[in-house]
């Protein structure tokens, strides 16, 4: 049994910015999809599903009660932190949705796009020079262990711009560490054995496998936060934050981040 103390009222988090991106990326989504449901070989329903969401769990991390909450629980801000690695990056991309943008943009920047960036040019080579398969898993694994070093995880806590800034960094660690396992394009690194990226997916779970047996396990109070009257079975205070935090992200983040690949 688990049971929440009192705390301030969850807000949702409105911030106009953010409103205006995810408003953008649909609007310009559904028109690629429109124009290519019209012109070529229709899409499967599931690749629009998919897309839309992982939208919608980006819009949960980031504008619902579960942005404030993840002040004063640390099993809130893991399952913020878990969301941002695997189910958000592995949904949007998953339906390989950059050609369906692509076709939604206005013609103008399609050419630009191609111009620069298409089959061949020096941009596209350059991007794959800089993507290689070891350092995208070398940077999404330091994302993550980074911002759970004890001094910058409760600094993050306290400080709105590097709260942002370990969302942001998380995010995009994750978007490109699923850009190669999904194999979605721009296809710059290929993955042809089905059990490569298996076990490439699952190398990404390792951390979270151990950050979870740690708080599980571990005695000392690591992280501090607000709302100690959470109660786990016969725990309570700091320990049940941390015992709760530890069964997220093992369960949650391990177990769901290695069945992914398979999906």
């Amino acid at each position: 049994m688990i049971q929440l103390g009192d705390v301030a009222p969850a807000m949702w988090h409105w911030q106009p910015l953010l409103l205006f991106l995810l408003a953008g990326v649909t609007i310009v989504y559904v028109r690629g999809w429109q124009w290519i449901q019209s012109t070529s070989e229709p899409l499967l329903f599931w690749r629009p599903l998919a897309f839309f969401s992982g939208l919608f769990l980006l819009a949960v991390v980031l504008i619902s009660p579960l942005y404030h909450l993840a002040q004063a629980y640390l099993f809130a801000r893991v399952s913020q932190h878990i969301l941002l690695l695997a189910p958000v990056p592995a949904l949007l991309l998953v339906g390989d949705p950059v050609p369906v943008l692509k076709a939604g943009l206005p013609w103008r920047w399609q050419q630009w796009l191609e111009r620069y960036w298409g089959e061949g040019t020096k941009g596209r080579g350059r991007v794959q020079q800089l993507t290689p398969v070891g350092a995208i898993w070398v940077g999404f694994i330091a994302a993550f262990t980074l911002w759970y070093d004890p001094i910058l995880h409760n600094a993050a806590r306290h400080t709105p711009w590097l709260r942002t800034l370990v969302l942001t960094s998380m995010f995009m660690a994750g978007l490109f560490y699923w850009w190669i396992i999904t194999q979605a394009s721009p296809r710059l690194h290929e993955l042809p054995n089905f059990w490569l990226r298996v076990i490439f997916a699952a190398l990404g779970a390792l951390p979270l496998k151990l950050l979870g047996g740690m708080l599980m396990f571990s005695e000392s109070h690591i992280y501090v936060y607000p709302a100690n009257e959470i109660q786990v079975m016969d725990v309570s205070g700091e320990r049940a934050q941390q015992l709760l935090a530890g069964v997220t992200v093992w369960f949650f983040g391990g177990v769901t981040f290695t069945n992914a690949a398979f999906l």
